[in-house]
């Protein structure tokens, strides 16, 4: 198993392990890590398709250049109509965004809020069933990534990960 299904295990495992009153501190991190799951798994897809195999480990390397601002503004855009400037540069005319891939982009971006919401917002009391919607999003993530990453757009949405502020011109 790698790191992105031992986060998504870890997500459950802490979001489950009480059955009654489970500590706030669980659920926060069971959110963390599930965005995290999701994060590493689409940041290691798109530093793998963009480095060779030699030398070894420069793909880590790579992976480690992605913000997390910028993977949200690529996910955000490939589900804008019209798409911005960046996709119609990178796919020309490749037709409508995968509704698969579109709800990749959208469980990425909700859950990259939700884990700053986890993280800092101390006021926020969060409920069980809640973090386990939130779960379940990010575990059909996986799945309907599976279905749809090596279509067109799921290549230029990894690539605008790394594109974004280069090709939209700020």
């Amino acid at each position: 198993m790698g790191l992105p299904q031992d986060l998504l295990k870890q997500a459950r495992h802490l979001a489950t392990k009480e059955s009654k009153r489970p500590q706030q501190a669980n659920l926060r991190r069971a959110v963390s890590s599930a965005y995290y799951a999701l994060f590493h798994l689409l940041s290691a897809e798109a530093s793998a398709r963009i480095t060779p195999l030699q030398p070894v480990g420069m793909a880590k390397v790579v992976q480690r250049a992605l913000t997390h601002a910028d993977m949200k503004s690529a996910a955000k855009g490939i589900v804008q109509n019209p798409l911005p400037r960046v996709y119609v540069l990178l796919l020309g005319a490749a037709g409508p965004v995968p509704a698969d891939l579109a709800d990749v982009a959208r469980t990425f971006v909700t859950l990259q809020e939700q884990r700053h919401a986890a993280d800092y917002d101390v006021g926020r009391t969060f409920l069980k069933s809640w973090v386990l919607s939130q779960l379940k999003d990010v575990e059909d993530a996986f799945q309907k990534w599976a279905i749809v990453r090596q279509t067109p757009h799921a290549n230029a949405m990894l690539m605008a990960f790394f594109l974004w502020k280069p090709l939209s011109g700020r």
